[in-house]
């Protein structure tokens, strides 16, 4: 039979001691008062036991300072007993720090501690026991239980069994202080959310901007909150008042983004990657979409956002992803970033991205839901605005390229609103799909007009008309120039040349010119005319003879270049032959054998052999005025459809006579050319 030791008496509390304790366990079970708490233990122990003199002392170490927190003095009480704050250096609450066991002072007066000494010979106690308490105070500093007595020597194990025990509930208070504290902070950040919300909601209704809302929220929360599409181009980021600047090593859009990506199952993107994706032109367009990503929402689709559970970032917990988890990628550690799906039943989601430092805390949920609430709200309201303008952007320009609009003095005024007073000189942009039925195609004009719009370049008007994109922007006068300004806003939007037709139409005031721009970019549309791969078709390319495109659409151009050269053209293609060319330099240079013969790097009795031959096969006279008009005519219209085709492969039909240098199977003079 295994019996327990029994614990020798000497080392049992006895009756005031048990008492005391009794007291102590009900203070600490009844209050969660910290200081009512530790006042209660003081007392109970100086009232109990021969520890006349009781303190509980908080040591401030880097500062050097103890403070007593709590104490009861039934020695002698005077002025100098109520001192409050003591040298750390001086007092052996020093060397309690970071130990576990308690420091028995036998003779106070002995020690070697001046102030402490000094203290105890004033006020008459000789004996001290320090020991640490296992928590801090509320403001994270080590505490400590010091009792004394008027009596030096030692002191017995039920003494030390009875002060660990009380150290022991002490703690307990502290841990119950603790819990009620965070307790408190948790419900003052959510009341200060609330309240932060709410303000933002009365903003919002009354038309404030929805990015200093925002803004708001994240100061007095302390978060960064990053708003992406659904191709993690971002549309609104802000960031704490206490964070630091955007950029470098701490680019809170990246880190939203290779969450973003972590969550799809994506590989993140390194800080070299994001530079190279970089645009290198920093005069171009910035801002959402500037990136040639295309950005937010299909036409008609209805904004909202998501009240339903949060899709977290991917982590070690499922719940959030944290910085730390990526390799190479240059970005603040200790960052957890959780991602909320707003717009969930569009086909172009938007994903709002919350940024937190620190360790996570039990209301980090319910303050992220009222963060996305806000989130929602905001960018809700800001579709539903920006819904709006384009709506209105869309009627103003479907009105401007009318033949005659409905209310001709609202239409000036719409375009004095979209940065376009009349009569500014314009010119019309239209991007079409090649294919009108695909709907791919349509997603990806889609898109375009997502990026173009979300660009908001000043004095452009972007918007819908007959299922194409439309740009109204201030017209160059030269062509060229124009070109290259539509090629700037078009950066990086694919397709264009190849499954996208991009038109321009030549300058004109607005509103009046409208249904004459507008008419010119649907003829070149209808004819197909069209560039190499990113290129933009402007209707002055084709000159004075730009009207006849009507006859590249509807066949006659093509009959009549096959009517007036086509047996020329079959020859040269199957003889490789370039008497096409000859004939184009020939009418170009009015006649002139020798200029033409110059132009085309051959000698003169060559240049005859051409043309008898060319004679030949046409049977026209090249000598007539009439004859020679319609030949060149023909030539001229030969490019246009070529060009109305498409790009020609391996240069075209027709080469550029300079440069093109002399055929190596062409004869010497005088002599015949074979093949011809």
């Amino acid at each position: 039979m295994t019996t327990t030791p029994e614990t020798p008496d000497s080392a049992r509390p006895g009756s005031d001691e048990v008492e005391a304790l009794r007291r102590i366990a009900a203070t600490v079970n009844s209050n969660l008062e910290l200081g009512t708490v530790l006042d209660a233990i003081v007392s109970a122990v100086s009232a109990f036991t021969e520890w006349k003199l009781c303190w509980v002392i908080a040591l401030d170490v880097p500062a050097g300072v103890a403070e007593v927190i709590a104490r009861e003095d039934r020695l002698t009480y005077s002025g100098s007993s109520s001192q409050r704050f003591w040298p750390i250096d001086e007092i052996p609450a020093r060397d309690v720090v970071g130990g576990t066991e308690p420091i028995v002072i036998h003779d106070a007066h002995e020690s070697p501690y001046r102030f402490y000494a000094d203290d105890a010979r004033r006020r008459g106690y000789r004996c001290g026991v320090l020991l640490p308490l296992r928590e801090p105070d509320l403001e994270g500093r080590s505490l400590v239980l010091a009792v004394q007595r008027p009596q030096a020597g030692q002191v017995d194990g039920a003494a030390l069994a009875f002060l660990e025990a009380v150290a022991d509930l002490s703690s307990v208070a502290l841990v119950n202080a603790g819990k009620v504290a965070q307790e408190q902070r948790d419900i003052a950040e959510l009341v200060r959310a609330a309240a932060v919300l709410r303000t933002g909601l009365a903003e919002t209704l009354a038309g404030q901007d929805g990015e200093r809302i925002l803004t708001a929220v994240a100061d007095a929360l302390d978060i960064a909150i990053v708003v992406v599409d659904h191709q993690l181009t971002p549309m609104v980021t802000v960031v704490g008042r206490n964070w630091s600047p955007l950029g470098g090593a701490t680019d809170y859009v990246s880190l939203a983004q290779n969450a973003a990506r972590r969550r799809n199952g994506e590989a993140p993107r390194t800080g070299r990657e994001r530079e190279q994706d970089r645009p290198r032109n920093r005069g171009t367009p910035s801002g959402p979409g500037a990136s040639g990503k295309p950005v937010t929402g299909a036409p008609g689709t209805t904004p909202g956002a998501s009240g339903g559970s949060a899709a977290e970032g991917a982590g070690t917990e499922g719940d959030a992803f944290t910085a730390q988890g990526l390799s190479g990628v240059r970005e603040p550690s200790g960052v957890r970033v959780k991602i909320t799906e707003l717009l969930p039943e569009s086909e172009r989601p938007l994903l709002a991205c919350v940024l937190r430092r620190g360790p996570a805390s039990r209301v980090e949920t319910a303050l992220d839901s009222l963060v996305n609430v806000a989130v929602g709200i905001v960018v809700s309201r800001s579709l539903l605005a920006s819904a709006e303008q384009d709506r209105e952007t869309d009627t103003a320009l479907t009105e401007l390229v009318r033949r005659s609009p409905i209310d001709p003095l609202a239409l000036r005024i719409r375009l004095a609103a979209l940065g376009l007073p009349p009569p500014m000189r314009c010119r019309i942009v239209r991007i079409s799909a090649r294919s009108p039925v695909d709907t791919d195609l349509r997603r990806v004009l889609s898109d375009v007009h997502s990026v173009l719009r979300a660009r908001r370049v000043s004095g452009v008007a972007v918007g819908w008309v007959d299922s194409s994109v439309v740009l109204v922007l201030p017209a160059a006068d030269d062509h060229h120039e124009a070109l290259t300004q539509i090629k700037g806003m078009l950066r990086g939007v694919g397709g264009i040349g190849t499954t996208l037709t991009a038109v321009v139409s030549s300058p004109g005031p607005v509103p009046a010119d409208g249904p004459r721009m507008w008419a010119e970019c649907e003829t070149l549309t209808l004819v197909g005319a069209s560039g190499a791969a990113g290129d933009i078709v402007a209707y002055d390319r084709f000159g004075a003879l730009a009207f006849l495109l009507t006859a590249c659409h509807d066949g006659a151009a093509v009959r009549f270049v096959e009517s007036q050269i086509g047996p020329l053209r079959r020859y040269d293609d199957d003889h490789s032959g370039s008497l096409v060319e000859t004939l184009e330099v020939f009418l170009q240079t009015s006649a002139r054998l020798q200029e033409t013969a110059r132009l085309l790097c051959i000698h003169v009795s060559t240049l005859r052999y051409r043309l008898d031959r060319i004679t030949e096969i046409l049977g026209t006279d090249l000598k007539g005025s009439e004859e020679r008009f319609a030949l060149a005519l023909a030539c001229r219209l030969m490019h246009m459809v070529d060009a109305a085709a498409g790009p020609a492969e391996n240069g075209g039909p027709v080469a550029k006579a300079a440069g093109s240098g002399k055929n190596s199977s062409e004869p010497k003079e005088g002599t015949q050319e074979p093949g011809l």
